[in-house]
């Protein structure tokens, strides 16, 4: 954007359009690919099909997936159409590579089974959520974990600026970056009280910043070690396919416990998250229990 002349103030007010997740995200891919082009004597500003084909053929003998290289041609051509108003990474010739790097490498489930909540659900029970600010904060990340199903970018960004804490307890999503939960006014009850409640959106020590992503995974991993789960083979990011099937497996219809988790294809649900069959019933009390 600085390369259009654009005033500075202009370009910040630009990039307040993107979460701070997505620009890191892009940031990160245009650097990798900046210095690719510097390495094979290419403008990276200049923007040619021919000069995001090769880096995408590059990025493909590297044995990435589809998802990460489409990933790079969606930040590549986030910066191009600043400086050219062409939407390249939709270009013809971008889609039909995209389409057969997809066909010729299937992305595979990356779990065939996913860990059992039962243990997780009994160690966090038994947390002393009333007195030890540590333990209340464990106990509602990894509730809320399970519950929304959702990925801890998301749940960082709720944590942020989209949850409203009652004084009953319970946990209302209302903010405008709720992507994983369609309805914003939903509520998630949580054993706890609103005192203990707060230490989830705040570090417990000095000085008590916004809990991050990376924070929020390492307090779910930290709870399924202390569980018994084998966290060299299930990352934290498992618990959003245990909690699907779990739920679905407890009663709820596949399509609302899709819709309830985020997933937008059906298809990717099925095949990446689900190892469950479907049926009906309520999602707090499939996936937290009686």
């Amino acid at each position: 954007m600085r390369r259009c002349d654009l005033p500075e103030r202009a370009v910040e007010t630009l990039m307040a359009s993107w979460a701070p997740g997505s620009q890191e995200n892009y940031d990160s891919k245009w650097r990798v690919f900046s210095r690719w082009c510097g390495d094979n004597g290419r403008d990276p500003y200049l923007p040619q099909a021919s000069s995001l084909l090769s880096f995408l053929q590059f990025k493909f003998e590297e044995n990435l997936q589809h998802s990460t290289i489409r990933g790079y041609a969606t930040a590549i051509g986030v910066v191009w159409r600043q400086l050219s108003g062409k939407e390249f990474d939709s270009d013809d010739l971008v889609s039909r590579f995209l389409a057969g790097v997809a066909k010729s490498r299937p992305a595979a489930p990356k779990y065939e089974e996913f860990p059992d909540l039962a243990p997780l659900l009994d160690y966090v029970s038994h947390l002393d959520s009333s007195t030890r600010r540590v333990d209340a904060r464990c106990k509602a990340v990894v509730l809320l974990k399970i519950v929304t199903m959702a990925r801890a970018a998301d749940m960082a960004r709720w944590l942020a600026d989209s949850i409203e804490i009652l004084d009953t307890g319970e946990l209302r999503i209302t903010g405008q970056k709720t992507k994983n939960v369609s309805d914003r006014q939903t509520l998630f009850t949580l054993l706890g009280d609103k005192s203990t409640l707060v230490f989830v959106w705040r570090g417990v020590t000095s000085p008590f910043d916004a809990i991050k992503a990376d924070t929020i995974g390492r307090i779910v991993r930290e709870a399924m070690s202390a569980a018994g789960i084998d966290i060299a083979k299930f990352q934290a990011h498992a618990l959003r396919g245990a909690s699907a099937s779990r739920a679905v497996d407890s009663g709820l219809p596949a399509d609302t416990v899709r819709r309830l988790g985020g997933w937008r294809s059906a298809s990717v649900f099925h095949e990446f998250y689900l190892r469950s069959s479907a049926r009906h019933g309520d999602l707090t009390a499939a996936l937290l229990g009686d």
